[in-house]
């Protein structure tokens, strides 16, 4: 029975990891299509979000298939991908605050954003001198992807704090407050984890695939949240 547990798990993960992100992204596409001006913001941050895992994950399926210089050789434009998408998925996220909450802190969060390339791209441009084998290969992803996440983590406190005193202004979609405290708690995790793998302490391989699978699952079903209860075009904004 556990071992049957496993490969529920494991395929989950391996096919979940890729169809739920690009669930994701799809529902994104159809709120931009659908919705009014101001959920546009929140399509574009499926959107992009979902596509930024879903190259992520397809990426970090590749050591099973491909060799070190073939992982060596795509982790320049797969990092460039997954920064440019995650890039916009905050902008998108943060502007819907700005102009459905007229939110401040839009300098905060590009200066934060900024942070993110001065801190990975030196790391990046070394690359070679630094991964020799496959496991030196998972300790600079996990470095690269630690150190990526810090300016991000400050941003989604940010965020919490501004969906959650606003929630009152979203009369049909009260429980949108509760997608960044997700995101918040999901993003630290994985801070923890990618930390522990970074110095070679004992990490919970399941446990990972446990809480990945939870995350794109709780981003999905958000997604499709959004796009049932958001007002369509020919409606006005509450």
């Amino acid at each position: 029975m556990q071992s049957f547990y496993y490969s529920i798990l494991i395929w989950a993960y391996t096919y979940g990891g890729l169809l739920l992100p690009f669930a994701t992204a799809g529902l994104g596409a159809c709120i931009l299509a659908t919705k009014e001006k101001y959920t546009k913001w929140l399509g574009a941050w499926f959107l992009s979000i979902g596509l930024c895992y879903f190259v992520q994950h397809l990426y970090s399926m590749l050591p099973r298939y491909v060799g070190v210089k073939t992982i060596i050789a795509l982790s320049f434009p797969k990092s460039c991908v997954a920064a440019v998408l995650t890039v916009l998925a905050l902008i998108s996220v943060f502007l819907y605050a700005k102009f459905r909450y007229e939110a401040k802190g839009l300098l905060a969060v590009i200066l934060l954003i900024l942070a993110k390339p001065i801190v990975i791209v030196p790391l990046i441009l070394n690359q070679k001198s630094i991964i020799n084998s496959a496991s030196s290969a998972s300790v600079f992803s996990n470095l690269t992807s630690f150190l990526s996440a810090l300016p991000g983590i400050a941003i989604w406190i940010m965020l919490v704090l501004i969906y959650r005193k606003n929630k009152d202004k979203e009369d049909k979609m009260s429980a949108l407050w509760t997608h960044p405290l997700c995101v918040l708690f999901f993003e630290s995790f994985f801070e923890i984890f990618y930390l522990v793998g970074v110095f070679g302490g004992e990490t919970s391989f399941l446990l990972s695939m446990h809480v990945t699978i939870a995350n794109y699952v709780m981003l999905t079903a958000y997604a499709a949240y959004v796009f049932a209860r958001a007002p369509k075009k020919t409606e006005e904004a509450s």
